[in-house]
């Protein structure tokens, strides 16, 4: 991750850099940096915002907004996610705590940030934040929260983040319980993955996935031949060579014998 060290100085720099038009018209008329913000203001602020493609243009826009004191939580939190789209989490993360009580909509979206980039400790830490200023998690923020657990392989943090998602009514979401399930997966917990498997009423193929591959990943080679069987007579589509290869691929790393018995496996289902 990129440091932000300096970006207080990158936002004056770029004001001086910028010329949009609307804006300036809007910026010249104020007489002050910090005047209260009017509707026509924000209208167009945001209108602006919407319209960025680039993150220089993004640094351009911010820089203004931060030089006349537009603080509006609807201005910070489109910055803030327009940051996290550009991969730099680093900068959204300034945004966000510029703010004195950002959104519930915002906590997700630096959640989800570092999730996605692989900063799966930041991410916890602002979950955990999250839950200590009374804020309540929900369905969008428990996935990512899952996500950084299995990519720790933090079975005792998963579980607590269990313990939550249930609390707050999550527990049927289709999204929540197919990460709930990959975590225990990649846990190793492979006998709490088929509980949560066997009680979801939907199962998509990514589920199917998640639980054939713990149990490849853990050496349970019979255990994975009959999952293969059962989302074949399922009827669930999907890309089978890829999936064989990836299983199989799991079972030669923790098993050679498990490898060549997979493979005859479905030799034989394949010709027979």
């Amino acid at each position: 991750m990129r440091p932000i060290f300096g970006l207080r100085t990158n936002l004056v720099l770029n004001i001086h850099c910028f010329s949009n038009s609307k804006l300036q018209r809007i910026f010249i008329t104020s007489s002050s940096p910090k005047q209260p913000i009017n509707d026509v203001t924000l209208l167009i602020a945001s209108d602006e915002l919407q319209r960025c493609t680039s993150l220089t243009t993004l640094r351009k826009l911010h820089a203004k907004i931060f030089s006349y004191g537009l603080y509006h939580t609807s201005l910070w939190t489109k910055i803030a996610a327009l940051y996290v789209s550009f991969e730099r989490v680093d900068a959204a993360k300034f945004a966000f705590e510029f703010l004195s009580n950002p959104s519930s909509y915002l906590w997700n979206i630096l959640i989800r940030g570092y999730a996605t980039h692989g900063f799966f400790g930041q991410s916890l830490g602002l979950y955990r934040e999250m839950m200590q200023k009374g804020l309540k998690p929900d369905k969008f923020t428990f996935p990512f929260a899952l996500k950084c657990c299995a990519g720790l392989s933090d079975l005792n943090v998963g579980r607590l983040v269990h313990q939550h998602l249930v609390c707050c009514g999550c527990s049927h979401d289709v999204f929540v319980t197919a990460a709930l399930l990959d975590m225990y997966a990649k846990c190793s917990h492979t006998e709490a993955a088929r509980l949560v498997f066997d009680k979801m009423s939907v199962r998509d193929v990514v589920c199917w996935t998640s639980m054939i591959s713990g149990y490849a990943h853990n050496g349970c080679n019979s255990e994975t031949m009959v999952f293969f069987d059962l989302m074949r007579a399922s009827g669930v589509q999907s890309n089978r060579p890829l999936r064989i290869t990836r299983t199989r691929q799991e079972m030669f790393r923790v098993n050679g014998k498990g490898f060549r018995d997979f493979t005859t496996a479905q030799q034989l289902r394949v010709h027979g």
